[in-house]
């Protein structure tokens, strides 16, 4: 897959930056991507708190899968 000019140029920009300023940019991307998946984590525990979805076991899953 060829890569857009734009993120060609965020490849070159990353890879100028010092070993401090690419470790603080992972730590904000990092910090970033985990507060989405905390409210992605909320949502899902309401809906199973709430009975809007239902769980379903290991075996159940693997069962249902094998017959697809």
């Amino acid at each position: 897959m060829a890569l857009s000019a734009k993120v060609e140029g965020i490849i070159h920009e990353v890879a100028a930056l010092s070993d401090d300023e690419r470790d603080e940019l992972m730590v904000a991307l990092d910090a970033e991507v985990s507060a989405e998946w905390m409210g992605e984590i909320s949502r899902r525990a309401l809906e199973i708190d709430g009975g809007k979805v239902q769980l379903v076991t290991e075996e159940d899953f693997l069962r249902k899968l094998r017959a697809v």
